[in-house]
């Protein structure tokens, strides 16, 4: 999510309907936003090897401390690293353990491709976006995918929100970019960890009346057929036989309530 923005894997950045509600609660507070970059399996199969997870911060100053952090060890398979993209540097802190380095954007580029074992030509793009989104369209190539979610949500520092949000919703079913799915099953499948406490919603909303969750930690993401949609391409559609219908009192309620 950037600003008032979340992304669309086709149209762009679009408003956020979400937020303003979660802003409001005083239970749930609003973690910097994850992004998962992928090696492609064509190049590097290990799914012990081939992804980094980041949480992209404004300075320096928005480092998580440790004690807030430990959090993260008992959710995520892998380490969380906190950057900062600076316009000719960006700072990289381990979370799990405090090292904080500072390297070129070329040389993080490099760290990047070591991390992942991604041995590849990285590509050359252009983009007007800002921050890691901007950097990774431009330098990493097409050996590489990047995906967000984008809301990480933390309850009582026990319990862990990923919220994706659509900001549309049909009445007999909805539709998941085919390549976004397809991140989602390795966040699902490899990234993070199938406890009780940790909960990752798909939600796609009409208005604050008509919300569709998809509860991916009970449902998972199985295989899906395709269809190709006017103007959006190859999607993935979810039935909403699948979904359960609810409002946004409701939706903040349960997040709320959760123990």
């Amino acid at each position: 999510m950037v600003d008032n923005m979340v992304k669309d894997e086709i149209f762009g950045t679009r408003p956020t309907f979400l937020k303003k509600y979660l802003k409001e609660s005083d239970k749930l507070i609003i973690l910097p936003t994850i992004w998962v970059v992928t090696c492609v399996s064509g190049t590097n199969p290990d799914p012990k090897t081939r992804y980094l997870v980041f949480q992209e911060c404004k300075s320096d100053d928005d480092f998580l401390k440790k004690e807030d952090t430990e959090i993260f060890k008992k959710f995520f398979k892998f380490p969380i690293y906190q950057i900062v993209m600076g316009e000719n540097d960006v700072s990289i802190k381990n979370i799990y353990n405090d090292d904080v380095e500072k390297l070129s954007l070329s040389a993080f580029k490099d760290w990047i491709k070591d991390q992942t074992k991604c041995k590849c030509d990285s590509g050359v793009g252009a983009t007007s976006r800002p921050g890691f989104s901007g950097f990774f369209r431009t330098n990493m190539g097409n050996h590489f995918s990047l995906i967000d979610v984008d809301f990480l949500l933390v309850k009582d520092n026990n319990i862990v929100f990923l919220i994706e949000e659509k900001t549309y919703a049909n009445d007999d079913e909805s539709y998941i970019g085919y390549g976004q799915y397809l991140s989602f099953q390795e966040i699902y499948n490899d990234i993070i960890m199938k406890i009780d406490d940790l909960f990752f919603f798909i939600l796609f909303i009409k208005d604050e009346d008509y919300i569709l969750k998809y509860d991916v930690m009970k449902n998972g993401l199985p295989k899906r057929k395709g269809k190709n949609i006017q103007y959006w391409g190859y999607m993935i559609p979810i039935d909403i036989s699948e979904m359960q219908k609810t409002n946004i009192e409701e939706l903040i309620k349960l997040f709320e309530g959760i123990k």
